[in-house]
């Protein structure tokens, strides 16, 4: 029985540092990325610095061993699997997916031009080219789409043996 109740104990514990981990991280690379566009708090960049790090000891010293690397990747990617496809249209997936694109080749791009790697930024620049070309796509299927619904719903309601008047 004890040995259940100090796994438990464990886990707990575990699961608290990760959440503890995961805020300090994601709350330091928000204003990472928004003292990079210009907004931001440059002034607290030490203090969530000293916190990621001050998490990840925290973490290591509860559990046992260092912060996994897949799990600090996990805590700072989004856009995959990031809807669920079942409940949305292929329209909305597509959007989601093309707008995700975007937000990516833009976060290459800041990061390239940080550090002066221009291969790396073009290939940003076309990731984010591709996603809004993507996006302009399906909005021009739905306006497509839109139009076809309109020019049947006209057709249906005209009284029949009367042609339409142009105006």
């Amino acid at each position: 029985m004890r040995l259940a109740s100090e796994n438990a104990d464990g886990e707990i514990a575990k699961e608290r540092a990760t959440l503890d981990v995961a805020w300090a991280l994601r709350d330091l690379t928000a204003n990472l990325l928004r003292v990079v566009r210009g907004a931001g708090k440059a002034y607290t960049i030490p203090e969530q610095t000293q916190a990621v790090l001050l998490t990840l000891i925290a973490y290591r010293d509860a559990v046992g061993t260092p912060f996994p690397d897949h799990e600090l990747s996990g805590i700072l990617a989004f856009g995959q699997n990031r809807i669920d496809a079942s409940k949305f249209t292929d329209a909305q997936v597509g959007q989601s997916m093309a707008l995700d694109a975007i937000v990516r080749g833009s976060l290459q791009v800041a990061a390239s031009r940080l550090i002066g790697q221009g291969t790396q930024e073009r290939a940003g620049d076309t990731e984010m080219h591709r996603g809004i070309m993507e996006i302009e796509r399906l909005r021009e299927e739905a306006r497509a789409a839109r139009d076809r619904a309109s020019r049947r719903t006209f057709i249906a309601v005209r009284p029949r043996g009367k042609k339409a008047s142009r105006t």
